[in-house]
């Protein structure tokens, strides 16, 4: 897949994001391994939630509401540390 992009994908266009943080073919890489890995994982991905009722279920959803997040304050501080690396 990799040699194959970089025969058809000309370098002017491979610079998309998170370029330059990873290189083109890191990305081909990391993005075909999700895609093909995650065909094969999510029917025993969804078997943790098959037995579960409704109330279980929406516990579970309700953890993901903006709200339950818990702040990373010192992860936080790094990332808003480092913002501008991204743009150089």
């Amino acid at each position: 897949i990799t040699d194959y992009s970089n025969l058809n994908v000309e370098p002017k266009y491979r610079g998309v994001y998170p370029h330059p943080l990873w290189k083109f073919e890191n990305w081909i890489r990391r993005i075909s391994r999700k895609i093909l890995l995650t065909e094969y994982i999510v029917n025993e991905w969804a078997d943790h939630f098959k037995d579960m009722d409704e109330v279980q279920l929406d516990e579970i959803a309700q953890s993901f509401k903006f709200d339950n997040c818990i702040l990373r304050d010192e992860l936080n501080k790094v990332l808003f540390g480092h913002k501008g690396l991204a743009n150089k």
